[in-house]
């Protein structure tokens, strides 16, 4: 009978001991849950920086190369105009 109570006893403290160490992992779930939370906040925050400078780099490469087509189409009309107007001066002379 006293081997009996002895075995109860023992469940009873093994099952108390399971039952802490239930409790235990839950909070270190919950714990581990609302990290993986906080550190997927931090990855949309990165993402989205990390997409806002890809775009203004792209803008800036876009502007950068509309600048230069703008600067070599001048650079082509004044080329264009002095050599008219020095083709013009050549012939007009020689017409005479």
């Amino acid at each position: 009978m006293k081997a009996r109570e002895n075995e109860i006893d023992t469940e009873d403290h093994m099952f108390k001991i399971a039952e802490r160490e239930e409790g235990r992992l839950f909070q270190e779930i919950s714990r581990l849950q609302k990290e993986m939370d906080e550190l997927k906040e931090r990855k949309n925050i990165y993402e989205v920086s990390i997409k806002t400078v890809h775009n203004l780099i792209g803008l800036g490469l876009i502007k950068y190369c509309k600048i230069v087509l703008i600067i070599a189409e001048q650079h082509l009309q004044a080329n264009t105009e002095a050599g008219r107007a020095q083709s013009t001066d050549e012939l007009g002379p020689a017409s005479s």
